[in-house]
């Protein structure tokens, strides 16, 4: 009985002591006054929290005879458990993007090579049916998806509570959606629901270990979902349309300004739509739409290629508005942020911009 709630009681004690283990493992988040106002240094340790306790639970199953090492918990610990340690480096002194890649690419290879249930055979759709491909094909787009899926929600990890709600939503459709994957769904779900809790009171943020590992792992719960025939590639595709069309728009935007493709910024579309109606409201928008459409799609598939045509067109049709029409909702930057307290030193007036 305990080790049916032993991963989430190590997710609550994690939580409930971010700020000394953060302190412990030096990775306490600062403000700098540009893109990071936060009041004061945060703990980087909700990624370690739902990481925990997905690791142990694939520990527990493996020690006690519930699962085989060729499986999904062998997965969890070496390469949901690699990409983690990953993130916990660059929470603590930053790896360079390309290195990023790479290791990322290699523990997707390394994901394939302990379960072979992860191979992708073909590319299960609602109106062709299966769509075999050659085997190189099938590892190119296996390796390209986890990286470029655990990229795209990394980059829309940039306000409290947007990733670990978005998880939370992605978990909830798998468990719909049924299958092999269903306990670990449930589990990431509602550890990340816990942490989500203690983030949005300020306690903890996701940091990069949580962002990556949370989003490769759910990633990998995808592909066995739909390698059982369970998730249809449209539906996939409505569920993660946002931040992956929101990635694809950041890079070449970046490039064309002569930035690098990885450097953050506040082009993003939650910062747009925050821009516009509030730091919360903006959360609760964007959330709002991933959620309603996802559960669609989860519970009514045949809608999934509409719904997609429905988000991207949507997508666009804000980013075009918001570069044409004026900035009329502008909050000002709070009087005791950091970059309003260096502004004050200077002998600058309080400025007025989007958070």
């Amino acid at each position: 009985m305990l080790a049916d709630y032993l991963p989430l009681l190590i997710t609550v004690v994690i939580c409930a002591f971010a700020r000394p283990i953060a302190g412990r493992l030096a990775i306490l988040d600062h403000p700098d006054g540009d893109r990071k106002l936060h009041a004061g240094a945060v703990p980087l340790v909700g990624g370690i929290a739902v990481t925990a306790a997905m690791a142990t639970w694939a520990a527990v199953r493996l020690l006690t005879g519930a699962a085989t090492p060729a499986g999904m918990e062998f997965v969890i610990l070496l390469s949901v458990g690699g990409v983690a340690v990953l993130g916990f480096i660059d929470d603590q002194r930053t790896i360079s993007p390309s290195a990023r890649l790479i290791l990322l690419g290699i523990f997707a290879a390394t994901a394939l090579r302990l379960d072979p249930q992860l191979f992708v055979k073909g590319i299960h759709t609602l109106s062709w049916g299966w769509i075999p491909f050659a085997p190189i094909v099938s590892v190119a787009l296996f390796v390209s998806a986890l990286v470029g899926f655990s990229s795209a929600v990394n980059m829309a990890d940039g306000m409290t509570g947007l990733v670990l709600s978005l998880i939370c939503i992605w978990s909830a459709c798998l468990v719909l959606r049924g299958g092999s994957v269903t306990g670990v769904a449930e589990l990431l779900g509602a550890a990340s629901f816990v942490t989500l809790l203690f983030n949005a009171n300020g306690k903890l943020f996701l940091g990069d270990c949580g962002a990556f590992a949370l989003a490769f792992a759910l990633g990998l719960f995808a592909i066995a979902s739909h390698n059982q025939g369970r998730l249809p590639l449209e539906t996939a595709v409505a569920w993660f349309c946002l931040p992956v069309l929101d990635c694809i728009r950041l890079i070449p935007t970046r490039l064309w300004r002569g930035c690098s493709p990885f450097r953050p910024d506040r082009l993003h579309i939650h910062h747009r739509i925050a821009a516009r109606v509030g730091d919360r409201a903006g959360v609760l928008t964007y959330v709002g739409l991933v959620g309603l459409s996802s559960l669609i799609c989860a519970l009514r598939p045949d809608v999934s290629a509409e719904d997609v045509l429905f988000s991207v067109a949507l997508y666009v049709g804000f980013i075009v508005a918001d570069a044409v029409v004026p900035e009329t909702i502008l909050r000002p930057v709070s009087s005791g942020s950091t970059k309003a307290v260096a502004l004050k030193k200077q002998g600058a007036p309080e400025p007025w911009a989007p958070h």
